[in-house]
């Protein structure tokens, strides 16, 4: 009788860490979708840094 109780018990545990297991999974996906974030920050960043680079070309050219 004791036994079969500690087995039930210990599948439990199982399940539990199965169920943190699926919570980390979905914590890396975030922190992946973070990554994928600052990633187009950084393209934004150079395409304005791009667009300044016209303007200043654009304003020499205007200025002569």
């Amino acid at each position: 009788m004791g036994f079969r109780e500690q087995g039930a018990g210990s599948r439990e545990q199982g399940a539990g860490s199965r169920e943190q297991g699926a919570e980390s999974r979905e914590q890396r996906a975030g922190s992946r979708e973070q990554g994928a974030g600052s990633r187009e920050q950084r393209a934004g960043k150079r395409e304005e840094g791009r667009a300044k680079k016209f303007v200043y070309l654009i304003r020499l050219k205007t200025s002569r």
